[in-house]
């Protein structure tokens, strides 16, 4: 992925030019975890300095995910009928369902966020809130909080005395979404 952006910026001549990406969480951290190197660090590491990150952490949602392949193996019937019974736009497909996308330990498909919880306490129901953690006094420039990710697929900090704005400098928090209608 480094190299395609990099062969792509010397193709196009784009040095000097703003680039921004929509792309997953870990390839965004800006900063070592599991013993890996992500995309963004190599960027800011190699390319720019100024590279910027904005994570988006999702609680209390639901988001349409296709019924199929692993899905039907990972989830019982009975699941499956209780989240289309949850949004009436579900009942008649068989091809999508309304999953629980929310940042939760109990949550199979999700991470959690360690401490989460403090953000969710500012940011109002069904709404989405962008916090800056950098700062001269904040106090993530001074601690890991939300930077790492616990579950199954957690990513944690290779070193453990790197703080959050080194890792990632905002948080966009996206309380209680509906799910993208199956129509």
């Amino acid at each position: 992925m480094y190299q395609n952006l990099k062969n792509y910026v010397a193709a196009y001549e784009l040095e000097k030019k703003k680039m921004y990406g929509f792309l997953g969480v870990f390839h965004c951290l800006q900063t070592s975890y599991n013993n890996v190197t992500p995309f963004a660090q190599l960027v800011k590491m190699n390319m720019s300095e100024k590279t910027c990150t904005i994570l988006g952490y999702y609680t209390d949602g639901f988001i349409m995910m296709p019924y199929i392949g692993q899905m039907k193996q990972m989830l019982p019937a009975a699941v499956v009928d209780q989240m289309k019974g949850s949004h009436p736009d579900f009942a008649n497909t068989d091809r999508y369902v309304a999953l629980p996308y929310s940042n939760s330990q109990s949550n199979p498909f999700m991470e959690k966020v360690a401490e989460i919880e403090k953000l969710e306490q500012l940011a109002q129901p069904s709404s989405v809130h962008v916090f800056r953690l950098t700062g001269k006094d904040s106090p993530f420039n001074k601690q890991s909080t939300y930077a790492e990710v616990n579950g199954a697929m957690g990513i944690q900090l290779t070193n453990k005395s790197d703080v959050t704005t080194k890792a990632f400098q905002y948080i966009v928090l996206i309380r209680n979404v509906n799910p993208a209608s199956p129509r």
